[in-house]
């Protein structure tokens, strides 16, 4: 090696020793432990595997937001079919 090679190299050992340092503390591990978490999660919910959890969850809401009281109201709907259906020309 060149004596100018061997010189970089020298000077990229303090910058490599403080992003070692880096990497060691304990904020750098919780973001990186985050993200990790989140990933884990956006896998699971687009294979679908989260969602009979999530839809146990979103049931037992709508039976809380529902109250005990029953309701008196009534909503009806009808239909009919009004013009006759022509088959062919």
């Amino acid at each position: 090696m060149t004596s100018t090679a061997i010189e970089s190299l020298r000077r990229l050992v303090p910058v490599r020793d403080r992003i070692a340092h880096l990497l060691r503390s304990a904020p750098c591990k919780a973001l990186l432990g985050a993200h990790v978490i989140v990933a884990v999660i956006i896998l699971a919910r687009s294979y679908g595997w989260l969602q009979p959890l999530e839809l146990l969850i979103y049931d037992a809401l709508c039976v809380a937001w529902a109250g005990h009281e029953p309701s008196i109201r009534i909503f009806l709907v009808g239909g009919t079919e009004t013009s006759p259906i022509s088959i062919g020309r």
